[in-house]
């Protein structure tokens, strides 16, 4: 069996990610079809699964025929796998370029460098794993309040084993101590 994702279904979730950014309303398969340039089967195969099994979209009820005639939006899912939005990973790796770049700024001042250079030794030190784990959290969070239609970005009630709460609290305050330490005089 070939894969489809590359071939057809990525390009199918960008268009629906870019027309749904650009417009702010649903898109209609004759708009996927002219971005992709694939057949009307094709994009209806494409939609069908990232609708169903991926979680990317939602569309709008199929019609009596069983197509689907509109998306009516792309999920976080969607427009993280698209590059819209931001991973724990991809932001992880950003400050690291940017600590390398101010580490090595000869017109940054010495302190700047020098908080920049102990940053990197503490990221390099196994903190990017606790950095990506605290971002994770910060973002997953961030998105399920968006969701649920929050206005403000607070931590749901989490109702689970406090150690395992404990053990998040602490690595994320090791996280800020490293911030600190690195960035403030």
């Amino acid at each position: 069996m070939n894969s489809t994702w590359a071939d057809r279904d990525f390009l199918v979730l960008e268009s629906i990610v870019r027309r749904t950014d650009e417009s702010g309303h649903e898109v209609g398969l004759d708009e996927i079809e002219q971005d992709t340039d694939l057949s009307p089967e094709d994009v209806q195969r494409a939609i069908k699964a990232l609708d169903s099994d991926g979680g990317y979209i939602r569309v709008s009820t199929p019609n009596a025929g069983g197509h689907i005639d509109f998306v009516l939006s792309a999920t976080s899912k969607a427009r993280r796998e698209v590059g819209a939005w931001p991973t724990p990973e991809n932001i992880t790796s950003e400050l690291v370029d940017r600590l390398k770049q101010l580490a090595n700024d000869e017109n940054a001042g010495e302190d700047t460098r020098t908080r920049a250079r102990r940053m990197l030794d503490a990221v390099a030190d196994g903190g990017g794993a606790v950095l990506t784990g605290v971002l994770t959290s910060v973002l997953t969070t961030q998105m399920a309040c968006r969701s649920e239609g929050r206005q403000h970005f607070r931590k749901p009630p989490v109702k689970t084993e406090s150690s395992f709460v404990d053990r998040q609290e602490s690595e994320a305050r090791r996280t800020c101590r490293w911030l600190r330490i690195a960035f403030l005089p």
